[in-house]
């Protein structure tokens, strides 16, 4: 897949792709006991499809926030219309459906991601993530994320790694970082222009028309995978980053994975922490520096089980601070 993003502007905003030359700050992945074993003894890291999360809802927030943009530039209040590509954009900003409907996605949207936390011990993150009992893992000690096995993964299959932004003011120093001013220009200009366009609906598009679509097109690429990274004001306290894999190619295919849902299969990528292995020597343990137990009615229990299960692993099981309640 083709780079849209500079390094540069990255990571002006806090925003990470591929190698990152940097020390980052210790992050938590809060999971359940079922995440948790799959990660130290599969050795994967899972990211879900971003229409399949818990809040799937958090995604279509930057598109609420461009929307608005958008609206101030044309100076108009836009309205979802019925017919051909004018109503495909004005959706665009609405909903992120319309690129089923617009772009070249015909499916699942091939966005992929998972959470960490720099909160350590965080009840929101507990009772989120870990409602019936689960832990939060750290992969590294601070000051040492260069040389871990996460940033090794996220530099191996260029993901991107980023510190969430949270409201509109944050939202739309994003979007004029990744989407500068003449693109927004094309934007604009292909919406005026789409009522126009739409007369050509199953001839193609006029000459003037086409250039201007594949523009629009690749920005509209540009801008998926940072809305990954866009949540509401009020959960700014959990102090969230994420991980994102975007391929509008499909590289990821060979990681997809599904499981079950409450109602439907789950689409997911089971991303190996460590290289593949080409011999059949035993690899290397998956670094886990610190297993925290999340709040429990039987703390004994579950840190004698962790002690346990962690004798292959060189890791410090501790234990929340956080009193036990049924949520």
């Amino acid at each position: 897949m083709e780079i849209l993003e500079s390094t540069e502007m990255l990571e002006s905003l806090d925003i990470y792709r591929g190698t990152v030359n940097k020390e980052l700050p210790e992050l938590y992945h809060y999971t359940s006991p079922i995440g948790m074993r799959g990660m130290a003894d599969g050795g994967k890291i899972w990211l879900t499809n971003v229409e399949y999360m818990n809040d799937s809802a958090e995604f279509h927030f930057f598109w609420n926030v461009l929307k608005k943009k958008v609206e101030e530039i044309l100076g108009i209040k836009m309205e979802i219309k019925t017919y051909g590509i004018k109503s495909a954009i004005v959706a665009e900003c609405n909903s992120i459906l319309a690129i089923v409907e617009f772009g070249s996605y015909k499916s699942v949207i091939p966005v992929f991601s998972t959470s960490l936390s720099e909160d350590r011990d965080s009840l929101s993150q507990w009772r989120g993530y870990c409602p019936n009992g689960g832990y939060a893992l750290s992969f590294y000690k601070e000051g040492s994320f260069k040389d871990s096995q996460l940033s090794q993964m996220i530099s191996r299959h260029n993901l991107y790694i980023g510190k969430c932004k949270y409201g509109e003011p944050e939202s739309e120093t994003l979007i004029k970082s990744v989407f500068p001013g003449h693109e927004i220009r094309d934007f604009t200009d292909f919406m005026r222009n789409g009522a126009e366009a739409t007369k050509y609906s199953g001839k193609g598009y006029p000459p003037y028309g086409i250039e201007l679509k594949l523009k629009v097109e690749k920005i509209i690429k540009r801008l998926i995978p940072f809305a990954s990274f866009i949540k509401h004001e009020k959960f700014s306290a959990e102090k969230e980053w994420r991980i994102v894999a975007y391929d509008d190619n499909h590289g990821y295919e060979k990681f997809l994975k599904f499981r079950d849902g409450r109602s439907f299969m789950v689409p997911y990528l089971e991303v190996p922490l460590r290289p593949d292995s080409t011999t059949t020597e035993k690899q290397e343990p998956v670094q886990i520096e610190e297993i925290l137990i999340g709040p429990t009615p039987e703390p004994r229990l579950a840190k004698n089980a962790c002690e346990l299960f962690k004798r292959d692993y060189d890791t410090t099981v501790t234990s929340s601070e956080i009193p036990y309640r049924n949520w």
